[in-house]
């Protein structure tokens, strides 16, 4: 399994068990001994968490580092964790800008996506 795709599948691990337990990352952060940026970029899979942090995670969560990397039956493809990491990347870059910016963005999506969707309805 490669690199990347384990820090996304663990991240996504810990957001799952963070928010059936109602926890908000700022409280998983205070139960981790951590920051909310950083517990914030591991379930996003931007970062790579030590043994030790894993271990408080897991201890915060109340499981074991185990249960970390129980991910069940994975039906994410790599292009579909691609993708999700795109789309955080323009939630990211949206986020800093305008709400003008933004709308001004979603208007120039749905036309770039009519447009697609027009010249493939028509192969």
């Amino acid at each position: 399994m490669e690199g990347d795709v384990l820090l996304t599948l663990v991240g996504a691990r810990i957001k799952t068990l963070r928010t059936q337990m109602g926890l908000s990352q700022v409280e998983l952060a205070e139960k981790a001994k951590s920051q909310d940026t950083y517990i914030g970029e591991i379930e996003r899979g931007n970062r790579n968490i030590s043994l030790k942090m894993l271990a408080k995670v897991a201890s915060a969560l109340g499981v074991s580092v185990e249960d970390l990397f129980s991910f069940g039956e994975i039906t994410e493809t790599e292009s579909m964790i691609k993708q999700k990491q795109l789309i955080e990347i323009l939630r990211s870059k949206l986020e800093s800008r305008s709400l003008e910016d933004v709308q001004l963005a979603q208007r120039i999506l749905e036309d770039l996506f009519n447009t697609i969707d027009k010249h493939y309805s028509r192969k």
